[in-house]
């Protein structure tokens, strides 16, 4: 079934079969006959591009069915080559050939391979293709056009797109330059900043002078798509001239659960009928608190409602009789009845072990949702046999009824400190281990808890794109679901006041602890029956460090390993075993609910990690259980998402005065200053000098009238300010034309001389051509001392230069220094580049 797209094609594809070579009109076009890829190129202004032409899938499927594929290849070398000419390709230029599978979109960009050569050699480049393709064991029923394109030699290549995963508004992109260490850029479209005209280029190719202008010029066809609606990845090269998109995958709008939908089943209070509840079984009170002195799961509760909160009922399965018959497989009928009940409504079992060991007493075994009693009968006596045989310390099982929230949240808070940080995501904890979610720092404004007002917290919030979390299905089990939109960038902690409760009391917890604690909370229960809609479920011990979690860049040739499914762990130990490819990050995305709480996974994963010498990265949150078991496993943890700062965009300069509106409307939030007048001519005669270099920038006769608008604007706000009459700015001008001239006839002086044997000046025009090329001066000192030498260097460069480089004369081996130079809009950039230490150099040659 053809996918739904907003991308339409507007070019005509050349459509090579085995006995004909025919054009494709735009309307024609379509994903299933063209392919997925060449369907995108269709879509993309001509000139943006490379020309292409398509072979079509058929002639895969005369290669899977064997027959002799040199020999069918000779009937098709006619369309072949008609549908070169017809591109402008000949047969010693350098061509790609290309896989373009009618379902290889974004999410299997990469699956397959493409191939570089010259058009000449065009049946090898296409059987190297197939044999790929046939590799793959799930490839065997796709069918395989054949994209062949021509091919630049690329400077540099790369990536930009406005993917939803990437940015909540389609006007946000971010792009890659695909170098060792990959160079990453931001293109925020904002037309308050600077309006594209998109129709004016797409009738040409986009020319780009220079690597420095590469945003500057995706900035057009990324204006182009957000204009359309659209959100895509482009794939771009740039030859040293132009800047070439090769591909256009579109993205689908994804199809996912409403969080606030599928939590609020209604969970009804446990039947009673006849029976008398409980029997064997006993609700948690206040009165326990000494009996279990060292069950975290059960003073953790205790402690909540010492502080005012709210708990569910909680119920306790630690009889000794009850537990040496499960030791034994058999189950008392005191236990059936009372789970009779409990499993009448949806019930949760967890499980406790007396160990003061953090280690232990994590990822316990829990249940999912059970609704029928004998499948708590079976998974109490698979799991306490199990537990008996790894601990000797006393097990006992909490069992409670499930509890609908549409979020859950881990808190961060230490004694005495007023920053508590926290990280949330829609649906159940687990989620919370390996997926992307929401943070939030909140300042309580004082280390005295007693006496902060919740008010006054401050809260910065820092949403992220969710696309994955643990949902309760209507079966009771729980699953790894989509979230639907807007739900995938919406906060999973809608309400401030929320926050500000969450952050006070586990303050409260810390301070009643004495030590730094990690909270689990429910959040957006029902507010009837609960009397609150967020409460506190568990915490433990735990030290926060930041600076063991940043995350670094990730390099263009690094293998990255996803693990979703048992069977993927499995892959990733032969991985090991046999050393083979080069893993150097390992991402966890579980799946499979087998790994979701795994203890015994999670150390397979670590072990294999740490074996192979690969990075675990962790989408999850730092403050649950999974970062604390991976990092036990000795292997190296990246944590994508931190809670160090994020960097905000300053711009610290003068505006006009109506930016600041346009801001507001478009959304954003405009922090400015209100400046004093002896300040404010200061900046305008720097904007004045800012906006005549952008003169010098302009490239046409448009961009000049608009750049000297800019100057004459600046000029008439310095005159107002110091309250000049313009006039006498006039009179001055025409003073100084009277006795030097104008700039009219465009009078180049090349040098003056002077002879002192002529008494008479004279002119002298000079037919040569006029060089305006800009020179760099320079000049090296050196200086002996007794004990140390000197290189002083003084480097002079024209202000109005645009880009320059120099490499010095370094007096030192395997040594190399570039300063390089560069003036965008007013702002001179100097980077200085030195590789490896030398212990004597000298700057520049005499």
């Amino acid at each position: 079934m053809a996918k739904t797209a907003k991308l339409k094609p507007i070019n005509s594809v050349i459509w090579v079969t085995e006995d004909k070579c025919q054009t494709i009109t735009p309307e024609q076009v379509c994903m299933d006959v063209v392919g997925e890829k060449a369907y995108g190129i269709a879509s993309l202004p001509s000139q943006w591009t490379l020309p292409f032409f398509v072979i079509s899938g058929t002639l895969l499927e005369t290669y899977k069915i064997g027959r002799c594929f040199d020999e069918s290849l000779r009937a098709w070398k006619q369309s072949v080559e008609k549908a070169a000419k017809l591109c402008g390709i000949s047969a010693q230029d350098s061509i790609i050939v290309r896989s373009n599978a009618q379902t290889e979109g974004l999410e299997e960009r990469g699956k397959y391979i493409s191939v570089g050569g010259i058009l000449a050699d065009w049946p090898a480049l296409v059987k190297h293709c197939f044999d790929d393709s046939i590799e793959q064991a799930e490839s065997s029923n796709i069918s395989m056009p054949i994209i062949v394109q021509k091919r630049v030699d690329p400077l540099l290549r790369g990536h930009v797109s406005n993917e939803r995963r990437i940015a909540e508004e389609k006007r946000d992109w971010q792009g890659e330059i695909e170098t060792a260490l990959p160079q990453l850029f931001k293109i925020s479209l904002r037309k308050w900043r600077k309006k594209i005209n998109v129709s004016s280029y797409l009738g040409s190719a986009l020319t780009c002078p220079s690597s420095k202008a590469l945003k500057e010029v995706l900035s057009v066809p990324c204006t182009w798509a957000t204009d359309c609606g659209l959100r895509v990845h482009f794939e771009w090269i740039f030859d040293g001239d132009y800047i070439f998109l090769v591909q256009a995958d579109e993205e689908s709008e994804s199809t996912g659960i409403n969080p606030l939908k599928r939590s609020v089943m209604s969970i009804e209070r446990p039947t009673r009928e006849s029976t008398i509840f409980p029997r064997c079984v006993h609700k948690l009170s206040a009165e326990d608190a000494d009996k279990y002195k060292s069950y975290y799961k059960i003073q953790n509760p205790l402690l909540y409602q010492k502080l005012g909160q709210n708990i569910a009922p909680l119920y306790i399965l630690d009889n000794e009789n009850t537990l040496s018959l499960l030791a034994q497989g058999i189950v008392s009928q005191e236990l059936e009845s009372d789970l009779r009940v409990l499993a009448s409504q949806s019930l949760i079992i967890r499980t406790d072990v007396d160990t003061d060991d953090k280690e232990e007493r994590q990822l316990l075994p829990r249940t999912c949702e059970i609704r029928e009693m004998d499948a708590a009968v079976t998974w109490l006596k698979k799991n306490y046999a199990e537990l008996k045989e790894k601990t000797t310390n006393n097990i006992i099982f909490i069992l409670h009824n499930y509890i609908p929230a549409f979020s859950y949240a881990f808190a961060y808070a230490s004694p005495k400190n007023n920053i508590v940080r926290m990280e949330a995501l829609w649906g159940l904890p687990e989620g919370l281990y390996y997926y992307s979610h929401d943070k939030y720092i909140v300042d309580t404004m004082g280390e005295d808890i007693t006496t902060v007002d919740p008010t006054n917290f401050k809260v910065e919030e820092r949403r992220n794109y969710k696309k994955y979390f643990v949902c309760p299905m209507k079966d009771g089990r729980w699953e790894v679901q989509s979230l639907a939109m807007p739900f995938d960038w919406k906060a999973s902690i809608p309400e401030k006041d929320w926050i500000k409760e969450i952050a006070l009391v586990t303050r409260r917890i810390a301070e009643a602890e004495q030590q730094s604690i990690s909270v689990m909370w429910f959040v957006g229960v029902d507010h009837n029956r609960y009397n609150r809609h967020v409460f506190p479920w568990f915490h433990e011990p735990y030290q926060y460090n930041e600076t063991q979690m940043t995350p670094r860049n990730k390099l263009s040739f690094e293998r990255t390993f996803i693990t979703r499914t048992l069977q993927d762990v499995e892959r990733l130990e032969n991985q090991m075993q046999q050393q083979g490819g080069i893993i150097r990050n390992v991402l966890i995305q579980p799946t499979d609910e087998k790994i979701l709480r795994n203890r015994d996974v999670i150390d397979r994963i670590g072990h294999a990690a740490q074996l192979l010498g690969a990075n675990i990265i962790l989408e999850g949150g730092i403050l649950s259980h999974a970062y604390y078991q991976l990092v036990r496993t000795g292997a190296k943890v990246e944590v994508r998402n931190t809670f160090g700062k994020t960097q905000s965009l300053e711009f610290n300069k003068l505006v006009r005065d109506k930016i600041p509106e346009k801001i507001e409307k478009n959304g954003e939030q405009a922090v400015t200053a209100q400046l004093e007048k002896d300040i404010l001519i200061r900046l305008l005669k720097r904007k004045l000098v800012e906006e005549s270099l952008e003169v010098l920038d302009a490239k046409d006769t448009d961009d000049l009238i608009a750049e000297l608008a800019d100057v004459m604007e600046v000029i008439d706000s310095i005159v107002k300010q110091k309250g000049i009459v313009f006039q006498d700015i006039l009179d001055r001008k025409e003073k100084k034309r009277k006795k030097a001239g104008g700039f009219e006839k465009g009078v180049y002086l090349k040098k003056t001389s002077n002879n002192t044997e002529i008494s008479t000046g004279t002119i002298v025009v000079d037919s040569d051509p006029v060089d305006i090329r800009q020179t760099i001066a320079k000049s090296t000192d050196l200086r002996k001392y007794s004990t140390a030498n000197e290189s002083f260097t003084r480097i002079k460069v024209p202000v109005t230069m645009d880009d320059w480089e120099i490499r010095p004369s370094v007096k030192a081996d395997s040594i190399d220094i570039v300063i390089k130079g560069e003036r965008k809009q007013g702002t001179l950039q100097i980077e200085i580049s030195v590789f490896e230490e030398a212990k004597q150099m000298s700057f520049f040659e005499k």
